[in-house]
């Protein structure tokens, strides 16, 4: 619907915010030094947490205070509040584990990224299709299959770059 095309295009925007998060791990992640390496990744993780919120709240004001400048429709404005949870959750989740991939690939660790992405791929069209079929969700149930993988996503790479980290 015309509600979740405006959320979704908020989200679009603010989900690029993670991207230098990703970027920054594999540009700036010491090479030598074990310590600092250690540091940097709790710094830089802490950062995404932190971009992630920013961001989040930051969408969640604009969809909330900027929807009649995308579309003066009544029903789509009075719709819009069904959104902001899951958008807020979904870039809350998304930039830290953006930065979390980045530090997973600047570790090296490639075939774990990638077995990591074509799993996800996997159940996340697996949940698009159960959404689809089995309930009324529609598209806020795509907002909450967002919310679930992202969720995931900071599991899987958290844990990886601990156990990377302590080894």
């Amino acid at each position: 619907t015309a509600t979740h095309k405006v959320a979704g295009g908020i989200f679009q925007f603010f989900a690029f915010c993670g991207e230098p998060m990703f970027q920054a791990a594999q540009a700036l992640l010491p090479a030598d030094n074990p310590l600092e390496r250690q540091v940097f990744t709790q710094a830089l993780a802490a950062t995404g947490m932190l971009v992630g919120l920013v961001s989040g709240i930051i969408a969640t004001v604009t969809l909330l205070q900027g929807g009649p400048i995308f579309t003066q429709d009544a029903g789509v404005l009075a719709m819009l509040p069904t959104t902001l949870l899951p958008m807020f959750l979904s870039l809350l989740l998304l930039i830290p584990s953006r930065t979390l991939q980045g530090l997973v690939v600047a570790k090296s660790d490639l075939a774990f990224y990638a077995a990591i992405t074509a799993l996800d791929a996997v159940l996340f069209a697996a949940a698009v299709l159960y959404v689809n079929t089995h309930t009324v969700a529609g598209y806020l149930g795509m907002w909450w299959v967002h919310v679930a993988l992202y969720v995931l996503n900071v599991f899987q790479f958290s844990l990886r770059v601990w156990f990377k980290q302590s080894h």
